[in-house]
């Protein structure tokens, strides 16, 4: 829906997914070859997560952050 979207030069503003399109990794990829639009995907929380080259669980990532360094952004 998005490809066909965007090739009919409908470009969204940002994208955000539930864990079923965030665990799917062709989807992932497909953003960031597009590069055309922030986004948000939801993973299960044993998704690898690569910083730095290094693969990390994502709950390990999660629960290595000190309340501070999150921050709350409005969707609207």
């Amino acid at each position: 829906m998005l490809q066909s979207a965007g090739e009919a030069e409908l470009r969204s503003t940002w994208v955000v997914s539930d864990e079923v399109y965030g665990n799917d990794t062709g989807f992932g990829r497909w953003l960031e070859q597009t590069g055309q639009q922030p986004y948000v995907l939801t993973v299960n929380k044993q998704h690898s997560v690569v910083i730095g080259w290094q693969p990390y669980r994502a709950e390990a990532v999660c629960q290595s952050l000190l309340a501070q360094q999150w921050q709350r952004l409005s969707c609207a």
